[in-house]
């Protein structure tokens, strides 16, 4: 993991080129990387939030990998997103209590990728129930800017929302910019907000993770 300088605190961090995120409808509709409402199956719609932050992290190192000769053409249609996520699912498969935890959200990815034969490496960042256990907000700053500068979108498990009434709880969501102030643009559903980070650190009850992958 990159360590970062603390005048980097003071400048946005941002993925090299958040289009590849764009995922475009057939009326041409655009959104932030995927919805868990595209699956086919009520359980699965239910449940799929760990398999579309997967898939976010997963789609997004597949388009830098098509070395496009312009980005700014890139046109990200929805049907091959969608096939990505239901085969994402098939290598999770929650359970009752959905992907609860950073280890098995790597599982899953770590299954995906080895079925389609890429060699990745993920760097985990627990946040505990017990807050006295809970990394400091500079050591989540720097993960969140250590994936952000590998050019990686950041997937977030919010167990409990804490103070920020605009998250769901037990979900996961895609980091894709960090902020001076503890501010992080994530996708959600497909669509981009912002929350301060701290105030989650500060007033979750639950606690979650931050998971980020390195293609090798």
């Amino acid at each position: 993991m990159i360590n970062i300088a603390n005048d980097i605190k003071h400048t946005k961090l941002m993925l090299t080129n958040p289009e590849r995120l764009s995922i475009v409808l057939s009326n041409d509709k655009k959104y932030v990387g995927g919805s868990q409402k595209w699956f086919k199956r009520y359980w699965q719609r239910k449940s799929g939030c760990g398999p579309i932050a997967a898939s976010n992290l997963i789609w997004y190192m597949m388009q830098k990998r098509k070395n496009q000769i312009n980005d700014s053409e890139i046109k990200n249609v929805q049907s091959e997103y969608i096939d990505l996520i239901h085969e994402m699912f098939q290598c999770f498969k929650p359970g009752i209590k959905g992907i609860n935890t950073s280890a098995l959200f790597v599982q899953g990815i770590l299954r995906f990728a080895q079925m389609k034969e890429y060699t990745i490496h993920p760097y985990i960042l627990d946040v505990p129930r017990n807050k006295h256990d809970r990394p400091t907000a500079d050591i989540v700053f720097d993960f969140i800017s250590s994936g952000i500068r590998e050019d990686s979108p950041v997937a977030f498990l919010n167990l409990s929302r804490g103070l920020l009434r605009e998250l769901h709880n037990w979900h996961w969501m895609t980091i894709l910019a960090i902020k001076p102030e503890m501010m992080i643009e994530i996708s959600d559903y497909g669509k981009l907000n912002e929350v301060n980070i701290s105030e989650w650190l500060d007033s979750s009850k639950l606690g979650g993770a931050f998971v980020y992958i390195v293609p090798r």
